[in-house]
């Protein structure tokens, strides 16, 4: 049912924050990945809701040092929210600076 499906993706978004406490940050992406899955299913008419679960999984990738991946990830959240909240928006601010962050990162890869 929607209920347990909320429950479950509460759980694995939970878990995958204990998983990056601990610096599992493999196990952590598995959770965010299977949350933004139920994320997507659950509230897709939502997208902060989703650009949430999007910024996880772009969050755990720069840690991760995949700063080309980990932009996808801030860049579709950042699209959202720019279309939910406009540009003006803290939630719009603190995804640009993510995205600058890997980008600025992936441009030092290049060097």
């Amino acid at each position: 049912s929607r209920k347990n499906r909320i429950k479950i993706n509460d759980v694995l978004t939970s878990i995958g924050n204990s998983y990056v406490q601990f610096g599992d940050l493999p196990q952590a992406l598995d959770c965010y990945r299977e949350s933004l899955e139920i994320t997507e299913e659950i509230y897709g008419d939502q997208p902060i809701k989703v650009s949430h679960a999007l910024d996880n999984i772009g969050s755990i990738l720069a840690l991760m040092g995949k700063y080309q991946r980990a932009a996808g990830f801030f860049e579709r959240a950042l699209d959202m929210r720019e279309d939910a909240l406009g540009k003006y928006s803290v939630l719009v601010a603190d995804t640009k600076v993510a995205l600058g962050e890997v980008l600025f990162a992936c441009d030092k890869e290049e060097i």
